[in-house]
């Protein structure tokens, strides 16, 4: 029984074992098939979640380009809009259904449609993007309005063109200020340009940045020349050092200078004076970046101011020398009275019979009292403005008698003299006595200078023939003069001697006889090189008729010691 049981147990175990693989089988597939449904439901949630936020981006995005102010717009191959946003139907003034399909030749000119063709066909063949291209569109209502556009290519999955896409910008505002601005800019270069005056701008080291066409006439140099030009290229080094100082000043003020004068050297080396008012130019953050000016060409009316005060300065000398002539007349003739005297009791005495020695004394005075009554006769007739006695004139023989005259006073003042006399000089007609006086007067000071400087010297006198021209020259080898009293020597009243030693009229008095003979005076000099004064005279033709022909030209008078 037990046998049989456990057979029928064995039996029935089995039967069990059997079913219930028989029943794995359904378990295992339903399983899979769970799973396979979790997946597809975790992949339809997936895609669901993927779709909610492509749609959520897409609306993210769309919600952005129909907020932004820039339109935005996609456009097949041939140019049709596919999309755009509300900016692009704002500015273009049609709707949304009226834009979609409407090709750019449909708000556009002729000529602006093909630039822009020509602009897309680039990208097209670059497959570079275009940015910031600027054309006119015309909106539904006919008015015009300027758009800046960068365009890029758009292509599908396989990297084929489909068409395009950009942005765009309404620039008609800031197109409009642009052409106010250049307007404006043309309006006040034309001023420029047209103004008498020089305008300029330079950077912070002085070189030329920006000038009008009046700077280059005031300077001499042409437009291309002058760009990046510096003013020492135009100046001399004291007037590169003056505007230098200047601007420095108004770098470190910011304070504007005006009524500036300069000279300035032309490209043709003539000099010319100019006034200038300069102020500083800064950037947008205030920092200094250089300097503009307004240059005014003020040679013509300092020229004027000289003459005037040249006119007047010769009305007050007029006033001070006929003063002085009046007051030496009435002098004069109170000398000649006891100097009569004088001269004649001088030549009784030497006639009568006295000893050698009394009667050389007494012709000495008799000698000295005819010059100084030859003086006075010659301050006489200056201060009365009597015309001088022209006659034909040995201006050789005129130098030895004068060199003569002084040879005791040049020996004594250990002066060496050395003359070196053209013996073709030609003669001309002049003055000898007034002449004599500006050789003595010329001489006497080169011998004062010469003692003073190195206790005696040499002078050279020289006379020659050039062209029609008697050219004296009186060279020594004093202190020379400087350069500031070059321009003032001939001056009335100007002397460098101490007070007492001189009037400041000698060598006035020369130049204005020299004057009255139509020639020139004037003295080249360096400061420790000596000088050298040099009279210039015209050959004049002997005249028939003289105001008083005579002995002057064999024995002339000693004049003045006139001393400046």
């Amino acid at each position: 029984m037990a046998n049989k049981d456990g057979k029928a147990k064995a039996q029935g175990g089995g039967k069990i074992k059997v079913a219930d693989k028989a029943e794995e089988q359904p378990i295992e597939e339903i399983e899979r098939l769970r799973q396979e449904v979790t997946a597809l439901r975790r992949e339809k949630t997936a895609r669901k979640k993927a779709e909610e936020e492509l749609r959520q981006s897409e609306e993210k995005y769309r919600t952005i380009l129909e907020n932004v102010v820039e339109g935005y717009y996609e456009v097949d191959l041939a140019g049709n809009f596919t999309f755009v946003n509300d900016s692009i139907c704002y500015n273009l003034g049609y709707t949304r259904d009226e834009l979609i399909g409407m090709n750019n030749r449909d708000y556009m000119d002729e000529q602006t449609a093909k630039k822009v063709l020509e602009r897309f066909a680039e990208v097209y063949t670059t497959g570079q993007p275009a940015r910031g291209f600027d054309f006119e569109v015309i909106r539904k209502d006919g008015t015009k309005l300027f758009v800046s556009s960068s365009v890029s290519l758009v292509t599908d999955s396989q990297g084929e063109p489909t068409g395009f896409q950009g942005v765009t910008m309404d620039v008609t505002a800031r197109r409009r200020v642009e052409e106010k601005l250049r307007q404006s800019e043309k309006k006040y270069r034309n001023i420029l340009e047209n103004m008498t005056d020089g305008y300029l701008e330079v950077d912070i080291a002085g070189n030329l940045t920006f000038f009008n066409n009046s700077m280059c006439e005031i300077i001499g140099y042409p437009r291309d020349k002058m760009m990046g030009m510096n003013n020492r290229k135009y100046m001399d080094k004291e007037n590169a050092r003056k505007v230098y100082q200047t601007f420095n000043k108004i770098y470190v003020t910011g304070k504007p200078a005006r009524g500036l004068d300069w000279e300035i050297t032309r490209k043709d080396g003539t000099k010319r004076i100019v006034e200038a008012s300069v102020s500083l130019v800064r950037n947008a953050q205030g920092e200094p970046t250089g300097f503009r000016g307004v240059v005014r060409d003020i040679t013509e009316r300092k020229q004027m101011e000289a003459e005037k005060e040249e006119m007047e300065r010769k009305a007050q000398l007029a006033t001070r020398l006929s003063a002085m002539g009046e007051m030496a007349s009435g002098m004069i003739h109170e000398i000649n009275n006891p100097l009569t005297s004088v001269v004649g009791f001088a030549e009784i005495l030497a006639h009568k019979d006295l000893p050698e020695d009394a009667r050389e004394y007494a012709t000495i005075i008799n000698n000295e009292g005819k010059r100084v009554a030859s003086i006075a006769s010659r301050m006489l007739n200056f201060s009365r403005r009597q015309k001088p006695e022209i006659v034909y004139t040995d201006i050789n023989k005129l130098i030895e008698d004068t060199l003569e005259l002084q040879t005791y006073e040049m020996t004594t003042g250990n002066i060496k003299v050395t003359a070196k006399l053209d013996p073709h000089l030609p003669r001309t007609m002049a003055d000898p006595g007034q002449l004599q006086q500006v050789f003595l007067n010329i001489m006497l000071n080169a011998r004062a200078e010469m003692r003073t400087a190195h206790g005696g010297g040499k002078l050279s006198v020289k006379t020659e023939a050039i062209d029609n021209t008697i050219r004296i020259s009186f060279e020594d080898d004093g202190p020379g003069i400087p350069k500031e009293n070059l321009k003032t020597i001939f001056n009335p009243f100007f002397t460098t001697r101490k007070k007492g030693e001189g009037t400041g009229l000698g060598l006035s008095i020369c130049r204005g006889i020299i004057s009255s003979h139509k020639g020139m005076i004037y003295v080249e000099s360096a400061l420790g090189k000596g000088a050298t004064f040099i009279i210039e005279l015209p050959v004049v033709a002997r005249q028939r008729k003289t105001t008083q022909a005579g002995a002057a030209i064999d024995k002339p008078r000693r004049p003045a010691r006139v001393r400046r």
